[in-house]
């Protein structure tokens, strides 16, 4: 009975604004690497996008990105539609989540987490914040 494989190794994880991929060479080009969202008013929705690299892959693996807070309840959650097949572990693999909308129900510090099979893979800290209205007086 085979069980299952183990957590593929994350090599980079990054929350940004949009990803895209040049047609001709495949190149993923990431624009806006970001760790905030700022707003007038929370709850807010951002629109965000998630890009990993991963090896060590053993088998089929079902994906999710959360977000969570710093008590570990998961807030929103993305499934990605298609199990990930590999079984090359020296293969390097990106998974990239294109325009999320992703919910962030009030100013705080949360976790974003990739995982793979019901483990985390990867996570990183981000915030959301209202902005910073002090004016600041030259002398």
């Amino acid at each position: 009975m085979e069980g299952k494989p183990p957590a593929p190794v994350c090599q980079s994880f990054l929350v940004c604004r949009q990803i895209f991929q040049d047609q001709g060479t495949q190149e993923i080009i990431i624009i806006g690497p970001a760790y905030q969202i700022i707003a007038m008013q929370f709850p807010v929705v951002g629109q965000l996008s998630v890009y990993a690299r991963v090896t060590s892959l053993h088998g089929i693996y079902l994906l999710e990105a959360q977000l969570r807070d710093f008590e570990g309840a998961v807030l929103w959650r993305h499934r990605f539609e298609n199990p990930l097949d590999c079984r090359d572990p020296l293969a390097v693999t990106n998974i990239t989540l294109r325009d999320l909308r992703v919910s962030f129900p009030a100013p705080g510090k949360y976790e974003f987490v990739l995982m793979a099979n019901d483990a985390d893979v990867a996570r990183d800290v981000f915030s959301a914040q209202v902005p910073n209205l002090q004016s600041n007086p030259s002398t």
